[in-house]
């Protein structure tokens, strides 16, 4: 199976633009083991993936954030021997974690990490296992005007676990997909494919690009 790692730095980027793109079955979000060794791992071990309603909506409605393949063993993975990497979703206000100015997203500092609404950790359990499951309930009445934030991160395990995330819900129209640092696996896709990535504003520089795998 040919597998392609893709990492951009230095912008936000608007993801729910293409939804063809999220929902697309070779492209999957990654995440290495922070002891990974792979050629085809990323070098993070943390990902931000910011959710809020899209601008002008008032009234976004209610979704669940859904993860296909959260934990190892699925096909996409990437497993050295034994699996030892443990990943967590965890939950957060947008304002726990970032400060939001009319061209600017800066990280808060902090000398203890933020306690996340909800938290799930995903290992080699088989109810993660190729399929689609709910992991968060979003709640527009409760959250910030800025939405939320899902922190994906691994311990010091040397597995590449590689996911896709998708929202459903009554309001899954009114809420857009931005994130940070984006990593994204291309999984078994032809050369002669075309992938569209785009910065959160228009007019921000082109995000570098990195491309790695086997």
């Amino acid at each position: 199976m040919r597998k392609k790692l893709i990492q951009f730095f230095g912008g936000f980027l608007l993801l729910l633009f293409a939804y063809d793109f999220v929902q697309a079955q070779e492209v999957y979000f990654s995440i290495s083991g922070k002891s990974v060794t792979f050629d085809s791992g990323d070098r993070i071990g943390q990902y931000d993936y910011w959710f809020r309603p899209k601008p002008g909506v008032s009234n976004p409605g209610n979704i669940t954030i859904e993860i296909f393949d959260a934990g190892l063993g699925g096909f996409a993975d990437v497993v050295l021997r034994n699996p030892n990497t443990r990943t967590t979703y965890s939950l957060h206000s947008f304002s726990s974690l970032y400060s939001l100015g009319e061209r600017s997203i800066t990280a808060l500092e902090s000398e203890t990490s933020p306690s996340p609404i909800e938290e799930i950790e995903a290992f080699t359990e088989s109810r993660f296992l190729n399929r689609w499951v709910s992991f968060f309930d979003l709640e527009a009445s409760q959250s910030d005007a800025n939405g939320y934030i899902m922190r994906v991160e691994t311990n010091d395990g040397n597995d590449i676990n590689n996911f896709r995330i998708r929202i459903s819900g009554p309001g899954a129209n009114n809420w857009e997909l931005i994130t940070l640092n984006l990593s994204a696996g291309l999984i078994g896709s032809n050369p002669n494919n075309r992938f569209q990535f785009r910065p959160l504003w228009n007019d921000a520089p082109v995000p570098e690009l990195i491309l790695s795998g086997e």
